[in-house]
């Protein structure tokens, strides 16, 4: 591809030197010229800055113009700047040591018109064009060096980590002795405590300091591979999270370190680890203090559960009076009885000691069982309870006496909690391969969204506390946790107003499956 011809400004008032200029340039070498002029400096000067007549690769400019000298359209070339917008040759009729100056000025060469022929002037653009291209790469390599120590600067300085450019000291015998600081950021203080230490070495500023730190940066110095690690400094009383990496050239031994003091986080975790055990301790004191108060409640209920029925059924009969007193009596007792039973299921759950039996068992015959014990409290209520025909044996794998504990919960639930002349629906469905659900559905008053968040918390009862339902609000605490011992869930889907279906899911049996203890984790 042909090159683009040079443009060249003639700033020269001699017409007969203008074209002596162009002919030698002609005339030698091969490239091309193309010319423009400017008799006066001014004139050349507005059309060098303005652009006027496009473009200019060099301007050859005559010492002595009528209005200015090159010194002077050299000073309004360059305006303040290094450099003037293009190479510049200065045809001079004075003495060769009078060139300095205008070099200093910011000229690119000058020749003399006497001894200038066509080869010294072709060469003198050539070169001046040169010379100008390499000053230009370098200035703009200087000033994006600048700008880039600039932006290193100031992300040296405002960075919260702590950095250090350390280099490694080796002994005699090329073990690693200390090590010295070449460079440190302002947060290089706050991280250590340690301040000044540019030029020192780390054992003169903490004479005990343990060995590790030197021999750590002497093998990342030695093999280059990057080290991250946390450390405790016993010396300086501090934690430090670090990531060290080798600089070059390998052969300086200099490695960085961006590091953060941890010793508030690691605090904090020591203190959450003892936080932790002491509250451990207190919740199996509290399960323990429950578990025996329970079994201590119960033999002295016992016997007056007892005693109560053999008041009301013995001779002579109790006057009406004395009837209604003893039905309270063992209404309360009996409660009381049921309350001392859920604490001694949830205290177990929660201690580790509930011990449950899981084999394969058909959920058809365990929901037979729960409409034997579930009808007669639903007709004493008015509420229609319906049950499901299952087409085909549906096996799970569970403990039975404990299925049966939850939907007896569910059921009851959904009795206690409905409308008048409420109706319930047990649902059960199947998929192979996928696990077994249990629905309970109801036409209760449903529960709003507030609730449903509350409704596994332990004795949140969630307002019901001054119904005229008893409850304790652990019985879905109690199933939730037996569920997710043998593996698997429960959840509701509730409308206000509406009713509410809880559902839980037990994974389906089969037969290679043994029969196997589930007991909760101490």
């Amino acid at each position: 591809m042909e090159k683009a011809p040079w443009h060249i400004l003639l700033m020269e008032d001699s017409a007969e030197d203008c074209a002596d200029m162009r002919q030698m340039l002609l005339r030698a070498g091969t490239r091309r010229y193309r010319f423009s002029e400017a008799r006066f400096g001014a004139e050349g000067v507005r059309k060098l800055l303005t652009l006027e007549c496009g473009p200019v690769d060099c301007l050859l400019l005559d010492y002595g113009l009528p209005d200015m000298d090159a010194l002077e359209v050299l000073a309004a070339l360059r305006n303040g700047a290094d450099m003037p917008p293009c190479p510049v040759v200065v045809i001079t009729g004075a003495a060769v040591e009078e060139g300095q100056p205008l070099l200093s000025a910011g000229a690119q060469d000058f020749i003399g018109k006497r001894w200038t022929n066509a080869d010294s002037l072709t060469r003198a653009v050539e070169n001046a064009v040169d010379r100008y291209a390499l000053q230009v790469e370098r200035r703009r390599a200087e000033s994006a060096l600048r700008v880039s120590e600039a932006r290193y600067r100031a992300l040296f300085n405002s960075i919260d980590a702590g950095y250090a450019v350390v280099e490694v000291l080796l002994g005699e015998s090329g073990t690693p002795i200390d090590l010295r600081y070449v460079q440190v950021n302002p947060a290089f203080a706050r991280q250590t405590g340690l301040a000044e230490v540019e030029g020192r070495t780390l054992r003169a500023l903490v004479p005990d300091i343990e060995a590790s730190w030197a021999e750590t940066c002497a093998a990342v110095a030695l093999t280059g591979e990057p080290v991250r690690l946390e450390r405790y400094s016993a010396a300086l009383r501090r934690w430090f999270d670090i990531y060290t990496f080798r600089l070059d050239p390998p052969e300086a031994r200099e490695v960085a370190m961006l590091f953060h003091d941890t010793t508030a986080r690691k605090n904090n975790e020591v203190a959450l680890v003892a936080a932790k055990a002491e509250a451990d301790m207190a919740n199996r004191a509290k399960s323990q203090f429950l578990l025996n108060m329970s079994h201590e409640l119960r033999s002295p209920l016992s016997s007056i559960l007892g005693f109560t029925q053999l008041i009301g059924s013995g001779q002579p009969q109790p006057t009406p009076a004395q009837q209604e007193s003893v039905e309270q009596i063992l209404h309360a007792g009996w409660y009381l009885l049921s309350l001392i039973n859920e604490m001694l299921d949830l205290t177990s759950i929660e201690s580790g000691k509930m011990v449950l039996t899981s084999h394969a068992m058909s959920i058809a015959d365990v929901l037979e069982d729960c409409r034997a014990l579930i009808e007669p409290q639903a007709q004493r209520c008015g509420i229609q309870v319906s049950f499901p025909t299952l087409g085909r044996p549906c096996l799970v794998q569970a403990d039975p006496v404990r299925t049966k504990q939850v939907i007896i919960n569910l059921l009851t639930n959904a009795i206690k909690y409905n409308r008048v002349a409420g109706s319930v629906h047990v649902r059960c469905t199947a998929a192979p391969g996928q696990p077994v659900r249990v629905s309970v559905e109801d036409t209760g008053q449903g529960l709003t969204r507030a609730q449903m968040d509350q409704l596994f918390d332990p004795f949140n009862r969630l307002g019901q506390e001054g119904g005229t339902e008893a409850g304790t609000g652990i019985g879905l605490v109690i199933c939730k946790r037996l569920l997710e011992l043998m593996g698997g869930r429960i959840g509701v889907e509730s409308t206000a107003g509406v009713g509410s279906c809880f559902w839980f899911e037990l994974e389906p049996a089969h037969e290679h499956e043994l029969c196997a203890d589930l007991r909760t984790p101490a």
